[in-house]
């Protein structure tokens, strides 16, 4: 009788140190998943700090520019567009340019047709 008492106080002394050896694992786990968390954000600031960048030194023709406008292109490199992007239309350069030297953006015209020119009776 005396070996079964001490081979039961050894299975409950192994299994209280597999037990103790689970839980650091689980901490030392929780540890790293905290880490590669907090290198995705840190990634993923990277990237979008990156894609302001860019955004910012496009031009605006080529932002607002159609798909098939792009394709039209035939570009090898993205840095190649600057060479080969064809001029605005003049109604758009003369709105931004406007726009730029009065310091103040001016509300687009929804239609280019002419306006009917309506006069006062006491004129007439």
């Amino acid at each position: 009788m005396p070996r079964t008492r001490i081979v039961s106080r050894q299975a409950k002394r192994e299994k209280a140190d597999q037990e103790e050896k689970v839980r650091l694992t689980q901490i030392k786990i929780d540890a790293v998943l905290e880490q590669v968390d907090e290198l995705e954000k840190r990634a993923k600031n990277q990237v979008y700090t990156q894609i302001k960048l860019i955004h910012a030194r496009t031009d605006n023709h080529f932002l607002e520019m159609k798909m098939s406008e792009f394709l039209n292109l035939k570009l090898k490199y993205f840095t190649d567009y600057k060479w080969k992007v064809p001029e605005p239309p003049t109604s758009r350069a003369r709105s931004s340019s406007i726009s730029t030297a009065r310091g103040r953006s001016r509300t687009p015209q929804t239609s280019l047709l002419p306006r009917s020119l309506i006069q006062s009776m006491d004129r007439g």
